[in-house]
This record gives C-alpha cells, sequence and structure tokens, in this order.
C-alpha cells in the first residue's frame, strides 16, 4: 500500500469518478484506475460500486477511504511540523465545533491562543455533532467542540459544561408577557425547528416527547440565525441555546426559560482515544476549558 494510491482512492470518492480525480491528481486514468485495482487486489475486496461514469464507495471502500483521509492529515502535519522544528511551539491544528461554539466562544479563545502563540496554524471548521465525531475518528481533527452525549468507544469525551434552552417567541406572542413559560403551554405552540439530524432539533423534539406531545412545526432552518429570523418574523417558537439567546438584541423576539426546566445540551472536549497529542493542541485544549469552565 503506498501514499499515491491512498491520495488517488480518496480522490475518486471526493470527485465521484475515476475521470474527474485522475485529473484532479495530474495523472492518466489508467495509470489511477490500475493504482485502485491494486489496491482492491491486495485489500481482496472492491472498493468502489461502479455504475456508468459513476463511481459510489463500498462499505469496505468507504473504511479505507475514512482511515486514508487521517493518514494523509497526519503525513501533512508532520511535514509541517517538521519544517517548524525548532520554534517553541508550532504545527497544525485542525478544530472541528458547532455552530453555536464556533462563533460565540472560540474567537476570544482563538485570538488569545494565536497571540501567544503565532506559529500554530489554526483551521476551524463548522459540522453537526455526527460529522464531527467521524472526522475526529477518521483522523481528519485533532480535537472536536459537540453538543451532544458521545457514547463511540473510540472516542474519549470531556464535558466542559451543560446549557440550558431558552423560548425564543416573537415579541408579539401571547406569552411573551410571562417571566417563565409552564411546560404545557407548549402544546399549543407552533415550533420552528432545525433540519432532521441536527442535534438542537433531536433535543427539542425529545423534550417534547417527554412532555406528551409532539411539536407542530411552522417550518425548519438550517441555520441557528435563519431560526432566530422566522421567530422574529412571527412563523413560531423554537428552543435556542442560552448562550445564543443572551447574545440576541433583536426587539422583534424575548426569550424565556421553561418552569422547572426545558431542554439542555451538553458541550464537550472529543478527541480520539490513544491518540498522542501535540503540545500544540494541549494548549489548545487548556485554553478551551479555561474560557468554557473557568478553570
Amino acid at each position: 500500500m503506498e501514499i499515491r494510491q491512498l491520495e488517488y482512492l480518496v480522490a475518486v470518492a471526493d470527485h465521484a469518478g475515476f475521470t474527474k480525480a485522475a485529473k484532479a491528481c495530474s495523472v492518466a486514468q489508467p495509470s489511477l484506475s490500475q493504482q485502485i485495482a491494486k489496491l482492491e487486489d491486495e485489500i481482496g475486496l472492491p472498493l468502489f460500486e461502479r455504475m456508468g461514469r459513476t463511481v459510489t464507495p463500498t462499505d469496505a471502500g468507504q473504511v479505507m477511504i475514512d482511515r486514508a483521509r487521517g493518514i494523509l492529515a497526519a503525513i501533512e502535519d508532520a511535514h509541517f511540523e517538521a519544517r517548524h522544528v525548532g520554534r517553541a511551539i508550532a504545527g497544525r491544528l485542525r478544530v472541528g465545533t458547532v455552530a453555536t461554539v464556533a462563533q460565540l466562544i472560540l474567537p476570544d479563545v482563538v485570538a488569545r491562543f494565536a497571540r501567544k502563540h503565532p506559529d500554530v496554524e489554526l483551521i476551524i471548521q463548522e459540522q453537526t455533532t455526527e460529522v464531527l465525531s467521524q472526522q475526529t475518528i477518521s483522523g481528519e481533527l485533532d480535537l472536536a467542540i459537540v453538543s451532544r452525549e458521545i457514547t463511540d468507544a473510540r472516542l474519549r469525551a470531556e464535558k466542559l459544561l451543560t446549557e440550558q434552552f431558552l423560548l425564543a417567541l416573537p415579541a408579539e406572542h401571547h406569552l411573551s408577557a410571562r417571566k417563565r413559560i409552564q411546560p404545557e403551554s407548549l402544546e399549543e405552540c407552533r415550533f420552528v425547528l432545525h433540519q432532521p439530524r441536527q442535534g438542537a432539533v433531536t433535543i427539542v423534539e425529545e423534550y417534547c416527547r417527554q412532555q406528551g406531545f409532539e411539536p407542530l412545526i411552522a417550518c425548519r432552518g438550517i441555520q441557528l440565525a435563519t431560526v432566530q429570523a422566522m421567530v422574529g418574523a412571527g412563523l413560531g417558537v423554537a428552543f435556542v441555546p442560552e448562550m445564543a439567546a443572551r447574545s440576541d438584541r433583536s426587539a422583534s423576539r424575548v426569550y424565556r426559560p421553561i418552569v422547572h426546566s426545558g431542554p439542555s445540551r451538553s458541550i464537550s472536549l472529543v478527541t480520539r482515544r490513544h491518540r498522542m497529542h501535540t503540545p500544540a493542541s494541549l494548549l489548545f485544549q487548556d485554553a478551551l476549558r479555561g474560557e468554557m469552565t473557568g478553570t
């Protein structure tokens, strides 16, 4: 197994075909196809299903692609760090995070860290908890900040804080005059939710079911800012993480806590179990803990 074979493997997956992959790798298509075939012979399983000009990874292929991404990222990191030998703290650090943390917490952490360690190149990537977990396992990320419980044994999760959700209501909503909202009042409300498979929507739907009802859905949005804008326009109510609610200065919506307790989420630092961490990674993790836990 050679590095170039792994590069070709990832390229075929990224471009969903051999022709575009060969062009991206600046190699003749027959040469690329031959290397993929050699890799398949070595493994003893097909890595792609060919359907005309389009190819899709088999289950074995997807495992290899995920591993290949991690290996190639590690090689790139090794090259980068070798070029920076002799500097106190240097290297490249790939950090994944959910959007609210990226927007409301990370800027201060990154700014302070960059001032102290200017030779560290930080790459910040926003994604859902599910995607971040897989990218941490594969080695594409050095660490991730997620917003749901992690049960995968390949990952180590450290809870940084537990955050409540507040109910966002249009300023003119009949419940907005109340200081706290009774859970039973939610059954009559129309909800603005995130798209399915996003962490926040799962938490909200599970909470509503625990209260004995299915949420009435007015509309869905992908970004939190879109959800908040829809609430401000009067389309419905939404549960919003407290850190986002506290930073919202719009007069078109208000935020109220739920009596006894509404839905909540855990913000956790996730790393791959048994992974060796660079000094830059360890220092960034300490900076993150200091910002989010006050330690």
